[in-house]
């Protein structure tokens, strides 16, 4: 399904934009790039750290939660449960990592900056870095952006 956006719209954005919206978990494209496996230990432990943020800190209201992952809370509390051990050909793995990450970076969090540091204990731009790398990117792209770049 394609939608239209103009600029001045409710998202917020400056130019015409077509998003599309993939409702089928088949069409889904997370473009994970790296299994984490390939991941030293400290980068797991972000990982995990960032799926516990989501589940268990006050960043994203349960009426919000599934609107932004497309999954329930419980889901992605699921998927932190059975750390380490993540089939990372299940979809619910892959979305809840995915859109961990892309949320605590992009989504725009009440008190980010008080927050962050309660829940979270490397900076952004290391969060990035590893996001970039899970997913296959070149170092060079954990500069800041937009939200809506990794969207599944």
């Amino acid at each position: 399904m394609e939608l239209r956006v103009s600029p001045g719209s409710s998202l917020g954005l400056a130019c015409d934009a077509v998003v599309l919206l993939r409702t089928d978990p088949k069409e889904r494209q997370l473009g994970m790039g790296m299994p984490l496996t390939d991941l030293n230990a400290a980068e797991l432990d972000v990982v995990q750290e960032r799926l516990r943020a989501a589940v268990d800190g006050p960043l994203f209201p349960d009426w919000e939660l599934h609107g932004l992952f497309g999954l329930e809370r419980a889901e992605v509390r699921k998927v932190l449960q059975s750390w380490p051990e993540l089939n990372e050909a299940d979809d619910t793995v892959a979305i809840a990592i995915n859109d961990s990450f892309n949320n605590l970076l992009g989504y725009p969090v009440p008190n980010k900056k008080e927050l962050w540091p309660k829940f979270l204990s490397v900076k952004r731009g290391e969060v990035a870095r590893i996001f970039d790398r899970w997913k296959g990117r070149p170092p060079d792209c954990s500069n800041p952006r937009d939200y809506f770049d990794d969207l599944p």
